[in-house]
């Protein structure tokens, strides 16, 4: 197969693309030194291939130079395009390029494993139009909701979900609600879900 070539400009907005798609699968913000260690660590949990939190730091431009000043090696590229969910750089710049035309994209590829949460971990899961809900990760895949909003969701219903992936419908399983026999419910079936941790309970209500 050969090679994809792009200019410059289209190789920064990759740049860019890229590590958007990494601040979703992290689920944080990478400015600061502990967060490029972190993502170091998290990548080679999710990988197997080391990245270095230096190397990290330069990619995002955060040393010396600027960014872009110096070209991330192959192997850098392919390690985080595979974090995000593509095989490889080549087929994440050909997805994203291509953009609606491929099957899947970066955005398809953000996606958060339950299992890989720590318990008591709270996400904010909204959907349009204006729901949301904050869960609670209990363990085995499981979450309980502490809050809902415009939902017909109920504090302290429990479900399992093996997957919540950015912008797909999220397909709650074993829905216990207000205590009721189990069931099956999904979550943006038209919309898709938005999730992100909640760093800051107290203050999340909008």
């Amino acid at each position: 197969m050969a090679e994809m070539t792009t200019t410059d400009n289209e190789e920064k907005k990759l740049y860019d693309i890229l590590k958007d798609g990494i601040e979703t699968v992290a689920m944080r913000k990478i400015a600061t030194k502990r967060d490029f260690e972190y993502l170091s660590i998290h990548i080679m949990d999710r990988t197997g291939a080391y990245i270095s939190p230096i190397t990290i730091r330069r990619f995002w431009g955060e040393l010396a130079g600027g960014k872009y000043n110096v070209q991330p090696r192959r192997y850098t590229l392919d390690t985080m395009a595979r974090y995000i969910g593509h095989t490889d750089y080549e087929t994440f710049s050909k997805n994203s390029i291509d953009g609606g035309n491929a099957d899947s994209d970066f955005i398809a590829s953000a996606y958060l494993i339950p299992n890989t949460l720590r318990k008591e971990t709270r996400l904010n899961i909204a959907w349009e139009p204006g729901h949301f809900i904050i869960a609670e990760y209990i363990g085995c895949e499981m979450f309980r909701v502490v809050e809902s909003f415009k939902s017909k969701l109920s504090k302290g219903d429990t479900s399992q979900t093996d997957i919540i992936t950015q912008g797909e419908p999220l397909y709650m399983n074993r829905l216990i609600h207000d205590n009721g026999v189990p069931c099956r419910y999904v979550c943006g079936k038209r919309s898709g879900v938005r999730f992100r941790t909640v760093t800051d309970y107290s203050n999340n209500k909008e």
